[in-house]
């Protein structure tokens, strides 16, 4: 694995930052970042790019499809940002509370599952790579 700093990270994002940003997450490289009042996390996702650009489309799709989720942004620069050999996006940060596996949160995931389950989704809707809008 190629060693890439948070600032060059961000820097690929269009964002300055005068010192090295820390990772809110202990295991994978995740940014918060603060632009004109807005606050984004960027992280990193699947590669290679062609998977990440169907994951981008995933999520859109379930987006429009009426799925409460927390979807990639559109910014003035590709959302995707190939860095060394990983693949990172931009995310708007949303408040909340960690996941804690407690009997309501495990009865609303499995809700959602269930919601989930009931929306059509082409199957080649996660691997259109060709389809590359973000």
């Amino acid at each position: 694995m190629i060693l890439t700093s948070g600032k060059q990270i961000l820097k690929a994002f269009g964002f300055d930052a005068d010192e090295e940003p820390k990772s809110i997450y202990p295991f994978s490289p995740v940014y918060y970042m603060e632009s004109d009042r807005v606050v984004y996390i960027i992280k990193r996702t699947q590669k290679p790019l062609g998977l990440a650009n169907g994951l981008m489309n995933y999520l859109k799709a379930l987006k429009e499809a009426g799925v409460n989720i927390v979807a990639p942004v559109h910014m003035l620069k590709e959302n995707l940002q190939v860095i060394s050999e990983d693949v990172f996006a931009i995310y708007p940060f949303i408040n909340g509370n960690e996941y804690s596996g407690e009997d309501d949160e495990i009865i609303e995931s499995k809700a959602w599952v269930n919601v989930l389950e009931h929306i059509y989704l082409d199957e080649v809707m996660w691997l259109m790579a060709e389809k590359e809008d973000w």
